[in-house]
């Protein structure tokens, strides 16, 4: 088994974009075959520099790979105390997290997905919660967060058959929230919308992930206990203040993420 001290393969690139504010992430192939736990430790990595990127507001997901992570991964016996770790780790990012599927989304790859806050596919694009036809079960999450976004019995269904579906039937049982135009390329799409989230109070935008995400496992009271609480802190900050100042001045905002 290979230990993090012989981690040679980067199967993610990093890097800032939009001024700093997004930092983007490419699950990409490498030279040799990349295991589970290359990604586990790409992601730490990417997850390291990210906490020392102070301006950043989201981050932005997306894959050159055809099923949107490395193909050694799929075929790999992954170690019982590791399983979990890679959407562990994605789950932990309390910035917003946005996601283009630019191919397809298979087995682990849709499990990597379903743990982004907003995801985008291109019209071409499929996927597959597959594993079953290997003999196993989802293991990153899926059998969970595919029923919290399309459904009980549609995950049920798409989980037991393993089957293949495309990009307007993910659109339609809420897999997705976009899916790019003919006439225009999902990266073109994907970079407006990352400006549009931008331009948002980035404090606000985080307040509202962790509302909406916890309070979904919630009581209705005690998720609405949560928001209230969060607003009270949101009141002290900087950038409400700047909300407040913009509007009455008729301008745009200047969020300092303070």
């Amino acid at each position: 088994m290979k230990s993090r001290g012989m981690k040679m393969l980067d199967p993610i690139k990093f890097q800032l974009i939009l001024n700093n504010q997004v930092a983007d992430i490419q699950f990409q192939e490498t030279s040799v075959q990349c295991g589970y736990m290359d990604i586990v430790w790409a992601i730490e990595d990417v997850l390291e520099k990210l906490g020392r990127c102070t301006d950043v507001r989201l981050v932005h997901m997306s894959s050159y790979c055809e099923n949107f992570v490395p193909d050694g991964v799929h075929n790999e016996l992954v170690n019982i105390s590791k399983i979990g770790s890679v959407s562990r780790l994605l789950s932990s990012v309390d910035l917003p997290i946005v996601v283009s599927v630019k191919k397809n989304a298979v087995g682990m790859g849709l499990e990597m997905v379903l743990c982004a806050d907003v995801k985008i596919c291109s019209q071409d694009s499929r996927f597959s919660m597959n594993q079953v036809g290997n003999g196993l079960i989802p293991f990153e999450g899926g059998t969970q967060r595919l029923s919290r976004s399309v459904g009980l019995g549609r995950a049920l269904e798409l989980i037991m058959t393993g089957r293949m579906f495309y990009a307007q039937e993910a659109l339609e049982i809420g897999l997705v929230q976009y899916v790019s135009e003919k006439n225009v390329s999902i990266d073109t799409f994907t970079v407006s919308l990352l400006e549009t989230i931008c331009n948002a109070g980035p404090i606000a935008t985080k307040y509202l992930k962790e509302a909406v995400r916890n309070g979904h496992d919630m009581t209705l009271k005690d998720g609405l206990t949560l928001e209230t609480d969060l607003n009270v802190i949101l009141q002290s900050t900087s950038d409400r203040a700047e909300g407040i100042a913009s509007f009455m001045e008729r301008r745009s905002p200047e969020f300092t993420n303070e």
